[in-house]
């Protein structure tokens, strides 16, 4: 299975274009945003992705009851929040304050978050840590966004513009 990451896209309609268009590309099985849309209005912007969409509210994400009306064809939840998927189990926050306790806690194959605008992939154990960048590019210039792969756990991130792999 393959899980797109994106986040803090931040209202930049061209980033979220580019973003639904390589991700369309790329076909993961599902897609999960970690927060700061923004705008219940950048609904319309992610709806032509063709991958089941979650998302996870950030501090920006002021109207979460407008924000769930728009977004009546994505998953929406508080941050954070833990799932399974394909055996693994997954917990995806905006905010990374509680990362270190919940990575600590050894019951997470992958740990994702937003909030920084920083790329990180790092493992510890058995886990992984992931956060894709900023989508939006306003604080580091670069618009970013991630692939998981459940069955290998292979993680990269990428240009949004581009497709290229970032290190």
């Amino acid at each position: 299975m393959k899980i797109g990451f994106i986040s803090d896209t931040h209202e930049q309609t061209k980033n979220i274009a580019a973003a639904v268009e390589r991700f369309n590309n790329m076909s993961p099985d599902l897609v999960i945003h970690l927060g700061d849309i923004c705008s219940p209005i950048m609904a319309d912007h992610f709806k032509p992705l063709k991958a089941p969409l979650k998302i996870i509210f950030g501090n920006n994400d002021g109207d979460k009851a407008y924000l769930r009306k728009r977004f009546d064809y994505a998953e929406l939840f508080t941050t954070p929040h833990e799932f399974s998927l394909n055996g693994k189990k997954i917990i995806c926050m905006h905010e990374p304050e509680f990362l270190e306790v919940f990575l600590k806690s050894g019951e997470y194959d992958l740990l994702a978050y937003g909030h920084t605008h920083r790329k990180e992939i790092r493992k510890n154990g058995s886990a992984a840590v992931l956060n894709p960048g900023e989508a939006g590019g306003l604080l580091t210039g670069i618009s970013s966004a991630a692939m998981w792969d459940t069955s290998d756990g292979s993680i990269f991130i990428f240009d949004i513009f581009s497709g290229d792999e970032l290190k």
